[in-house]
This record gives structure tokens, sequence and C-alpha cells, in this order.
């Protein structure tokens, strides 16, 4: 299978069917699977396909869809490059991928002939307005499933970043996945508001194979997103834990039919159980949550909405898992030697099958294929019935005293006050404890606590060791563009100010 392929399914089944929507611009499945040929076959005639690496620069729209499924048309390699990025971040990831061609917004131009300048491999940009046609229908040859057809890159946040290199088994075997556990409606209404440069993007392949419709939001805007949901009837959206949060938050929330939609798929980062629950009680039992990474293309497990509705009538310490493997997928937990744990055991989470990447670009890293799994570096435990708990990132973990404590226990507490909107929780310098757990909130609009209140609560609810020692309020947590988030940065900003006082 090709990634391609989905769309010529859907073409196949719903050719004058919506297939993208973006604004007052609406194109059928025939429609857009005529501009993947017209543009894959625009890019071939200036040599572009096989083996070449084009990057998409761009917020959400209708023109860089199409120039995507170009290039997967062209059967070149798709670089999604974020828009939030620097020009300097995005020419050091075009300079390892040796990218041919970038495809650009045209507000963004001034950066595509900054970034032409300095990426020598780069021989053409080109504007989404003035898109490459071509009428001659491209070849359709045997295709290999190892084939690199997505290069994504991880955020480097320790040093050079690393090239993901994504084969089409393992974006098919996402879809399958997807498809296997997740009811996201028939004909599916997908709304795709988080970037599509991230996961929003790779979901809209089950939506294609099934020949539904993506409707497109050109950033995060909560009252537009809840607005669309019951306008479109959207049976299908993804969104990370900090925005469905602000939805919660949104004035008239539970003013809306949301009767639509059979999959509000959550990821990225874990969910506090309470606000499952307000979710579930505000938007219907049709929560989900995937868990997976870059390296493990999304669906490693699956929280369904079965699994959340068993857990809020028969086992509420559920709503802290991250669901069981999918059906492509081994999940195991391993100590530090390569011992696979027992259930009940803390450990690394390990993951194989055909979700895994097909390695790093240049770098082939033998620490997250070691033993013979790949490494995720999440801390967590399986239960008896094959329920997975995250506890923490292996560089998240505090050590405070001589002791463990795991950020995203400390978080799920916090967040249980009522006026907390976000949190992170890090560990901050300290001369007695080494580290002291110190939790950084925002506040729901219009709440008011204070930082005694908040450690007052959290006492309530955890050990001593567990307890916050520290708690900021900031106007705002710093976010990636997936709205996850960026807990690097609140940690620096405690080390920073401590390197300053020596």
């Amino acid at each position: 299978m090709r990634l391609i392929d989905y769309l010529d399914r859907g073409a196949l089944i719903a050719a004058d069917a919506a297939c993208v929507i973006d604004g007052d611009r609406s194109l059928t499945y025939t429609e857009v699977a005529t501009a993947s040929h017209r543009i894959g076959g625009g890019l071939r005639r200036h040599g572009v396909g096989l083996g070449s690496r084009v990057a998409v620069l761009s917020p959400n729209s209708v023109g860089a869809f199409l120039a995507v499924l170009g290039v997967l048309r062209s059967r070149a390699t798709w670089i999604p490059a974020n828009v939030r990025a620097t020009t300097d971040e995005l020419a050091e990831q075009l300079r390892i991928a040796e990218a041919t061609a970038l495809f650009y917004d045209p507000a963004l131009r001034a950066v595509a002939a900054d970034l032409q300048r300095a990426v020598p491999t780069l021989r053409w940009t080109i504007p989404l307005d003035d898109l490459p046609y071509d009428d001659e229908p491209v070849p359709d040859p045997p295709e290999s499933s190892t084939r690199e057809v997505i290069l994504g890159f991880t955020g480097g946040t320790t040093g050079r970043p690393k090239a993901v290199v994504a084969s089409a088994r393992n974006v098919v075997a996402m879809t399958t996945a997807l498809l296997a556990h997740v009811d996201i409606g028939d004909p599916a209404v997908y709304l795709a508001a988080a970037p599509l440069t991230h996961a929003a993007g790779i979901l809209c392949f089950p939506v294609l194979a099934t020949g539904g419709t993506i409707v497109i939001h050109r950033g995060v805007d909560v009252a537009e997103i809840l607005d669309t949901i019951e306008r479109q009837r959207v049976t299908f959206l993804f969104l990370p834990p900090t925005v469905i949060y602000m939805m919660l938050a949104a004035p008239g929330v539970r003013d809306r039919d949301y009767s639509s939609l059979r999959a509000f798929v959550y990821a990225a980062a874990p969910m506090a159980p309470e606000k499952v629950r307000q979710a579930i009680d505000v938007f219907g039992p049709c929560m989900v949550q995937l868990y997976g990474q870059s390296e493990a293309a999304m669906i490693c497990t699956v929280m369904t909405a079965d699994d959340h509705r068993e857990a809020l009538t028969h086992a509420p310490h559920r709503l802290e898992s991250c669901g069981r493997p999918s059906v492509v997928a081994r999940v195991a937990v391993m100590d530090d030697d390569g011992n696979l744990l027992p259930s009940g055991a803390v450990g690394e989470i390990v993951v194989r099958g055909p979700l895994v990447m097909e390695g790093y670009l240049g770098d082939p890293d033998p620490s997250v294929r070691a033993h013979g799994w790949h490494h995720t570096g999440d801390i967590g435990r399986l239960d008896a019935d094959g329920f997975v708990y995250l506890l923490d990132r292996k560089k998240d973990m505090i050590v405070t005293g001589g002791f463990n404590v795991f950020s995203a226990e400390v978080e799920t507490a916090v967040l249980t006050h009522p006026a907390v909107a976000q949190c992170a929780v890090v560990g901050t310098p300290d001369p007695h404890w080494g580290e002291a757990v110190t939790a950084v909130i925002e506040t729901l609009p219009g709440a008011d606590v204070t930082p005694t209140e908040l450690i007052a609560h959290c006492k309530a609810l955890l050990s001593g060791v567990k307890c916050p020692k520290r708690v900021e309020i900031w106007p705002e947590l710093p976010r990636s563009a997936a709205g996850k988030i960026l807990k690097r940065q609140v940690r620096e900003t405690f080390w920073q100010q401590a390197s300053r006082r020596i």
C-alpha cells in the first residue's frame, strides 16, 4: 500500500462527496485526486520524484493539503515543516534532510527565500498559490512498504534534531489500527484544527480511506472549533489535552449540540482523570486516548470509548491509563538491564511492531533499539488486564531527597483543584532536597487561588515527598505548535535562575 492509495480508494467509493472543506472552499474526491495527479506530474516534470525530499511549510490550508498529496503521488518524501519553528531551525532540518524542494504559504515568501540561500540542496521553492501542474496522469509502479515516505523531526531539545524515517508500512499500520479500534463515523467528518504537520495530518489517511470529509481550520480557535462541531456535524477530531481544557472552560460550552461526535481523540500528553470525566460529561461518551510517538506512529495503545465507559462505571483507576496495546503493537515494560518486567512493575515502556520507524536518518542510535525493542523513553507499568499506565518521561522524573517522584502523578492532583486550567510539574534546584517538586499553573479565566491553597490541596491527596514544595502561577505556559506544554522550557527557567545566583 502507498499512502496515496487511501485517497484513490476514497475517490472510488465517494467520487462526488466532499473530500476537503476549507472555509468557503470545498473540493470533491474527484477534484482532489485529479489535483494530486497534476501536482505530482508537475513535480516529476521538474525532476522531483523517487529519492527526492520535499517540505511543505504552511499553516493548515487546502493548498498545503493538496501539495502534500502531490508530493506523495510523485513518490517523493514529504517533510512536514513547522511554521512556528525559527528560520534557523527550519534551515538545519532541511540541510539534514537534503531537501530538494519547498512548498510554502505566500505569506512566508521571505522565509522561503532565506531557506533557499541557507540550504545548498534546496533548488526549488514553490508558493502554494502557484502550484506546478502537468496534465499527464502519474504512473502507478510497484512500491516497497519500507520506502521512506515521511521525514519528521524530533524536537532537538538536547542537541541536533533527529530525522525520523517513516515508511508506508508505519502509516498503513497506524491507519489499520485506528480503523480497527475507533468508530470515526460512516462517513466520517474529521475536524483538522491541530497542525497538519503533526498528528492531525497523519489522521487524515483513515478518513480518506473511507470517503469521509476533512474540515480544515487554519489554527486552533476554541470558539471556532465548538461552532464547527455543531454546524458541520463533526464525527471525529483530535486535539491535545491543553486545548480540551480550554474548551471545557469556554463560555457556553454546555449549550451546544455534540451528538454527532463518535470519536474525540486526545493524545500527545496524559489527560487528568477529572478532566476526562468533565469531557465525557460535556461531549458525550466519545472520548478516545491514543499513545505513541514520532518514532512509533500514534497508536501503540488505545483507550477506546468503550474502555472509558467501563472505567467510569466499574474501574475509575483506569482513567489514569492510556489503554491497551493496539492490534499492531506489542507493548511491554523493561528494566535497565533489558529484562521484561511482570505486571505492576515500573520500568521503561518498550514497543515492537510495524508502527516502529525505519530509523533515524544517518544516525542509527542503537540505544532506541536495545534488546530487540524500541525504547520510548517513557516510564510506566502494565496492570494484569493489559492496561498501560504512563508515569513520566525518563528525563522528567524528579529525584528529591533520594526518592523518585513522577511529575504526571503530581500534575493529576494539582489539576483536581477547580481553579486550575493547566499545570506543569518539574524538579527545581534545592540545596536540601537536590530537586524540589515545583508546580507551575495557569488558572481558569476569573478564577483565583494562592500557592498556599494549592499546596494544602495537594497535601490532602499526596504523600509529603510528592507534594509540591513550591507553586508558581504564570499567565501562560509555553507550548509547542501542537499545543503540548513544553516542560523543558519551564524547567530551564528555574535552573537558569539558579545558575545566575551562583
